[in-house]
């Protein structure tokens, strides 16, 4: 079992608690007493930043982040509609927890600040992710699968973003900003190589029980996310996929072969090859 991870959601979930009662979670935020309106896209992508301690970063400069680094998925997902996003500055981040705002805001806190724009990307792209995938409170031995999904995200959206930002970044101020956005991505890539000697399929087979009881391996879930990172990027459409992830019945996550069995049955026709190649990077014929 995973205590640290445990006991990290519940000190989230006590901090918001005594949050809510000091100052109630509503889906606008203030400073200095004055509304802070955050211009909203089209496409109903609702992200609002809470004021806090986010160093030099201006909240309208998290914001324009936040919305790229989420736009990268979102904008290849069909029928959108998701509630709002409430990001917060916390030690205790980055994480997204199961309890909603008054007013059925997702509540995301992450752990960056000063500008860090390449890691403030990194963080929320992993956690939107969890969002899409519908994630919930039940018991999953297959968590480990939701976590390097979304730690591909982050891979595929910083990878996005440099490209996206060399042509159109957010400013033109920043007009110079995709280069650290490569280099950031690059960085990512290199902290696994040559680590692992192995085929994913065959580490798999073998480590199972591992991968069931730390699903958070942030090194291993890296490694395997760059490898699916190919696929999502070879057809970005298949995101729409992840949003069928976690609809099936608990039962379905007592092993990996039900789990994208069920998953596969679900998806849309176009989709259902998507995750049949998903599946035999683990070696499973569904």
């Amino acid at each position: 079992m995973n205590y640290s991870r445990i006991i990290k959601r519940l000190l989230v979930a006590l901090f918001i608690v005594i949050s809510t009662l000091i100052n109630p979670v509503s889906s606008e935020t203030e400073i200095d007493n004055k509304s802070v309106k955050l211009k909203e896209p089209s496409n109903s992508l609702r992200i609002k930043i809470v004021p806090g301690n986010w160093g030099k970063s201006e909240l309208p400069d998290v914001y324009s982040v936040c919305l790229s680094a989420a736009n990268t998925i979102w904008k290849n997902i069909d029928g959108k509609t998701i509630d709002p996003i409430l990001i917060h500055n916390s030690k205790l981040g980055p994480i997204v927890f199961f309890q909603h705002g008054n007013n059925k805001e997702y509540l995301v806190h992450l752990n960056t600040k000063d500008r860090r724009w390449a890691q403030c990307a990194f963080q929320f792209a992993h956690e939107f992710c969890h969002i899409i995938c519908n994630y919930r409170k039940v018991k999953n031995k297959q968590m480990w699968f939701e976590e390097t999904i979304c730690e591909c995200a982050s891979l595929f959206a910083i990878k996005r973003m440099a490209i996206e930002w060399k042509k159109k970044p957010p400013y033109p101020i920043w007009s110079d900003y995709y280069k650290s956005l490569e280099s950031y991505s690059e960085a990512l890539l290199n902290t696994v190589e040559g680590k692992y000697k192995f085929s994913i399929r065959d580490y798999y087979q073998k480590n199972l029980l591992t991968f069931e009881k730390n699903p958070n391996d942030r090194e291993r879930n890296r490694w395997i996310a760059i490898e699916l990172l190919s696929l999502f990027e070879n057809s970005p459409e298949s995101w729409q996929a992840v949003r069928y992830l976690n609809l099936g019945p608990t039962t379905d996550n007592n092993n990996l072969k039900s789990y994208l069995s069920g998953w596969h049955s679900r998806v849309p026709e176009k989709h259902k090859t998507f995750v049949t190649k998903i599946a035999e990077v683990f070696g499973i014929k569904i």
